[in-house]
């Protein structure tokens, strides 16, 4: 009686795993949120940035970031020369931009790549997860070929000409090791529009709480 007690929890307990395994690959589809009004000089950007990075396949979270590092870090930054020309108040105006998140929209396109858009539903699918492994796991199922990344953008802070414009890019990463398998790191970007086109000029790393 006890072996065949063993026996049937033996196939239970498979019959559940492979049901569960059977799930996990069959990956749902989530749509996009209503995107809030971005103007086509921030698409514009975000595509730029975009195009810096090899993947064939570029995931963004379609919700934005609100962290901007304090000031007083980048200091040493906003002193380079480079940076001579920029409004005094710029980096106040995009901290300012950045007091609440956004939505973003399907009008980030980079030529030669396929971009998608990662609602809340489907980050929350992906990454509210204990274990991260699992979670890079079917990131990679559904993006093979995204390298394991997706970036999280800020809203972008314009001077009041709307020539010169700074923007947040947090990078999301899978990385084994002692410490998770989730690495992160931030990149601060100084753009101006010169002759029409927008043109990178600096940029510089900062932490991730």
């Amino acid at each position: 009686m006890k072996k065949v007690w063993a026996f049937l929890v033996v196939i239970v307990g498979s019959c559940i795993q492979f049901s569960c395994d059977k799930n996990e690959d069959s990956i749902p589809e989530f749509p996009i949120e209503q995107a809030d009004a971005i103007s086509i000089d921030e698409y514009q950007i975000y595509s730029h940035v975009l195009e810096r990075f090899s993947s064939s396949q570029l995931v963004v979270r379609q919700k934005t970031s609100a962290y901007t590092p304090s000031e007083e870090k980048l200091t040493l930054f906003f002193n380079l020369e480079k940076l001579a020309a920029m409004d005094e108040g710029l980096y106040n105006q995009f901290q300012l931009e950045n007091s609440a998140t956004y939505l973003l929209g399907p009008d980030i396109v980079v030529p030669g790549k396929e971009t998608y858009l990662l609602s809340n539903d489907a980050y929350s699918y992906y990454f509210d997860r204990a274990n991260h492994s699992i979670s890079w796991e079917l990131f990679d199922k559904k993006y093979p070929n995204g390298g394991k990344w997706y970036t999280t953008f800020t809203k972008i802070g314009f001077n009041e000409s709307s020539n010169q414009a700074l923007v947040g890019m947090e990078s999301y990463w899978y990385m084994s090791s002692e410490n998770g398998s989730t690495h992160k790191s931030g990149t601060l970007f100084y753009l101006e529009k010169i002759d029409g086109v927008w043109t990178f000029i600096a940029s510089t790393a900062y932490e991730l709480p």
